[in-house]
């Protein structure tokens, strides 16, 4: 129930449903103090989330900053791939990578196991979307990866999570039943997204480094001032992302889950 109401929420937060229901309150309200109301409501969103430039201050506080590879601790046992790159509903043949806008969780996790740094892949979700919960296009993806070179051996499979929580709950679960001595974990999932999902590493007791990936925010370019002062829809597909974020960690915080 919590995971099918958690997604009604999140469909009440794009910010376009705000600037429609803010049109339509102008619209349909009969006084004209709530229809002036409505008016605000919808341009105040419009410019914020249609900003490059509050969006790209907005990502430079909440993104984690990515981590170099040389960095890294390596070789990690396992690096933990976040689902979430897939793209389901596409209407491509199941027999290539169908990505979404958040492919390098994938694409990073395969370097990395390419340039030694982690022994195994675990990917971890089967999508999260309530009306289609079959582990298909986990296992579809892990088929995929084994073409492009990780052995089905160091390739492991978790494909019952719906959601953040239940991704590293069902991960934590298989790499306990593997490393019951303990093994070296490296968390990897998109910039945006990975505060909420170390938080429930630490509640969980899933002792990680982390690599963020798909880096949102952007070098801002003074000489390009205008592309910074423009509207652009993808800073309102931005701040949906963030967003729900925001929530999520909050409502996550009040169920105990981080």
């Amino acid at each position: 129930m919590f995971f099918i109401l958690s997604k009604v929420l999140y469909f009440l937060l794009p910010p376009q449903n705000w600037i429609a229901a803010g049109l339509l309150l102008a619209l349909f309200a009969r006084s004209q103090r709530w229809r002036r109301r409505g008016l605000w409501l919808a341009g105040l969103v419009f410019f914020v989330t249609t900003s490059p430039l509050l969006t790209n201050l907005m990502l430079r506080v909440w993104e984690v900053p990515p981590v170099p590879v040389e960095e890294l601790h390596a070789p990690y046992d396992v690096a933990v791939v976040l689902g979430g790159y897939n793209n389901g509903s596409s209407m491509a043949p199941p027999d290539r990578l169908r990505l979404n806008d958040s492919p390098n969780r994938l694409v990073n996790a395969l370097e990395l196991f390419q340039q030694g740094k982690v022994r195994r892949l675990l990917l971890s979700g089967a999508g999260g979307v309530w009306t289609n919960m079959k582990a298909e296009p986990t296992l579809q993806v892990a088929s995929l990866v084994e073409q492009l070179g990780v052995p089905d051996s160091l390739l492991l499979v978790e494909a019952k999570s719906r959601n953040t929580y239940e991704n590293i709950v069902y991960s934590k679960q298989l790499i306990d039943s593997l490393f019951p001595q303990g093994a070296s974990v490296l968390l990897i999932t998109s910039s945006y997204h990975m505060r909420r999902s170390r938080a429930i590493c630490q509640k969980q007791g899933l002792r990680c480094d982390v690599f963020p990936t798909d880096i949102k925010r952007e070098e801002m370019q003074w000489w390009r001032l205008s592309s910074w002062l423009l509207p652009k829809s993808r800073a309102m597909a931005v701040w949906e992302y963030v967003i729900k974020e925001w929530v999520g960690i909050v409502v996550y915080k009040l169920r105990g889950y981080a």
